[in-house]
């Protein structure tokens, strides 16, 4: 598979970049709209508005999270890119899959809010990139993150998805250069 994408008229990390950035795209965007509209408006309308999902704080808060979520998802395609390339690059996806999963999920305060660190840790645990993937998003939907530290949070987002991109792009072209493919 990676001979035929070697052999396209393109980028390879751009057209992975792309794919990773559609796929995730179109398998969230059905299920945050059934969430948005389940938890969002049909909860309340039967009562149970305490167990649904408020909107944001404000105005300005529903703006700084959509810039966040887009943010977001530059980042996780940035890292899903990476990880393709340890894929490539080791030949198998087993270390990958063993490994990754638990580790985003311990970081990006997805399963332990980060917040719930030791309070030595958290400032260290929101600058390392898969904060920003769940921390930063959810923070500033709940206004605990607004103005110029909104900004601030989604700048570094960016600019660990920039980061992120730059080295794929020089470690997918040091694997390229290695890259034995058998078979025929």
């Amino acid at each position: 598979a990676v001979s035929y994408e070697r052999l396209r008229p393109v980028d390879t990390h751009t057209l992975w970049f792309c794919r990773s950035l559609s796929s995730m795209v179109a398998r969230v965007l059905p299920r945050a709209a059934l969430m948005v509209l389940t938890a969002g408006v049909l909860m309340p309308l039967v009562g149970l508005g305490e167990w649904g999902l408020p909107p944001p704080t404000g105005l300005a808060a529903g703006a700084w999270f959509g810039l966040s979520i887009l943010s977001t998802l530059l980042l996780s395609s940035a890292i899903r890119v990476l990880l393709t390339i340890v894929v490539v690059a080791s030949l198998t996806d087993r270390g990958v899959n063993t490994l990754a999963t638990p580790m985003i999920n311990i970081f990006s305060g997805s399963i332990i809010p980060i917040a719930f660190y030791p309070d030595w840790l958290v400032p260290f645990m929101r600058l390392q990139p898969l904060a920003g993937l769940a921390d930063t998003p959810f923070r500033i939907y709940f206004g605990e993150v607004t103005g110029p530290d909104a900004a601030a949070a989604i700048a570094l987002q960016l600019f660990w998805a920039a980061t992120l991109v730059v080295l794929g792009r020089i470690w997918l072209g040091r694997t390229m250069q290695t890259l034995q493919v058998q078979g025929g």
